[in-house]
């Protein structure tokens, strides 16, 4: 699991709220209604809710763009809240769910990374 809270960003000629740094942490954390602990989501327009409470994405995939990039990408580096092993998200279905410890988690809908992701890598060419 792994959380963030707001920070300010240089954006183009102004400062933006985001909160795509997500870090892992320690122990279980209560996933409930529109929170994962004390992960704080910045742009409740776009995301966050009760649809978009949880982003999952898998280690293998964070491995291939580590590869990628030449430079290890940690767990979180993509904005997740739920970093999995073993689990092909990118195969995943609207209405699939899935048992992780306690909690069931269905699938509601795909990730389109915005312009933030590039922020957090310091590229935008990577979206």
């Amino acid at each position: 699991m792994n959380t963030g809270s707001p920070r300010s960003v240089k954006y183009r000629r102004g400062i933006i709220e985001t909160s795509i740094w997500k870090y892992p942490i320690e122990g279980s954390v209560e996933v409930r209604g529109n929170h994962v602990g004390d992960d704080v989501q910045s742009d409740l327009k776009v995301h966050g809710g009760r649809d978009k409470a949880v982003y999952a994405y898998a280690s293998e995939d964070l491995e291939w763009w580590s590869s990628a990039l030449g430079r290890r990408l940690a767990p979180g580096t993509f904005g997740e809240n739920l970093t999995v092993s073993g689990l092909r998200v990118s195969d995943s279905v609207v209405g699939e769910q899935w048992r992780i410890g306690g909690c069931v988690l269905q699938v509601t809908e795909p990730r389109l990374p915005c312009f933030k992701l590039g922020l957090r890598m310091g590229d935008p060419r990577v979206l």
